[in-house]
């Protein structure tokens, strides 16, 4: 076990690539806090993290609430001790044209993506520098590499996520805490799906249509750094490269710090053996 003794906090926990990472975390010793809105969906997930023979933690919070944020970690320092391991998953995604997308909800994508990170990453960074270590992982995403039509908000709360980790990296790396940006490409996950069949069109072709996204757990638990994260039908190297050059050139999906068991446990990179790009 990888993980043991470890205090996870995994925000946007109750499902899809936040429900993964928890229960493989929990597979590799971690005691896990599974944190988001809606309580019974993290309560499901804390419960299946028992039955692993873990100590779970299901906690309630608004990452866009600063007292909300700082509400939770209290109470996971409390129940299951001081967090060594924080992953920033927690997003939204509003589809829309810049023209024609309301402001609030724009300013809400950014909000939950990345301040909501920026909130989370204060909160826990007390107990990590008093005990000069730590882990901060920042689920970024392809977006933030690659820009698509009709999700400028989800787009930019992302490409904001990477500066967020590489400042903060070079703000904490003397002090032993390591911090990372993993980012994986379409994962089939209700966002996902929620955003495509509103805006078919801003999904990439042809590497994308027609082709099966991995489950969340694919992206959790990745063993070969070969396997390419979408099963592409009908394509050829040219049409990966120009469509998803990460895919083709190998562009590291990590940003920023020595990638770690916690990084190597999410997963192990879309077509790379190493997950980051400059050592902390």
């Amino acid at each position: 076990m990888r993980l043991k003794g470890r205090v996870a906090i995994v925000t946007g926990g109750g499902r899809g690539i936040g429900k993964a990472i928890a229960l493989t975390f929990a597979r590799e010793g971690a005691e896990v806090a599974v944190t988001a809105r809606t309580e019974s969906e993290i309560s499901a997930v804390a419960d299946e993290i028992r039955t692993l023979g873990r100590k779970a933690a299901a906690v309630p919070c608004d990452v866009t609430q600063e007292g909300s944020v700082n509400a939770m970690v209290e109470r996971v320092v409390k129940e299951l001790g001081e967090p060594y391991i924080l992953v920033n998953n927690a997003g939204v995604m509003i589809v829309g044209d810049v023209a024609s997308v309301e402001a609030d909800n724009w300013i809400y994508g950014i909000t939950v993506s990345l301040t909501g990170a920026f909130l989370c990453s204060k909160a826990v960074l007390k107990y990590m520098i008093l005990r000069r270590g730590g882990k901060i992982i920042n689920m970024a995403s392809r977006a933030a590499k690659i820009s698509s039509p009709h999700v400028s908000s989800y787009s930019a709360a992302k490409f904001g996520l990477i500066g967020l980790t590489k400042s903060l990296s070079d703000e904490v790396k003397k002090l032993g805490i390591n911090v990372n940006a993993i980012c994986p490409g379409f994962v089939d996950t209700k966002m996902v799906r929620d955003g495509v069949g509103s805006e078919q069109s801003w999904v990439p072709s042809p590497i994308c249509l027609g082709s099966v996204p991995p489950s969340p757990y694919k992206v959790a638990r990745r063993k070969s750094p070969t396997e390419p994260m979408i099963a592409p039908k009908n394509s050829n190297p040219a049409q990966e490269a120009a469509i998803f050059p990460s895919h083709s050139t190998r562009e590291p999906v990590c940003e920023r710090g020595e990638e770690g068991e916690e990084e190597q446990t999410i997963c192990r990179a879309a077509g790379r053996d190493t997950l980051s790009t400059t050592a902390a």
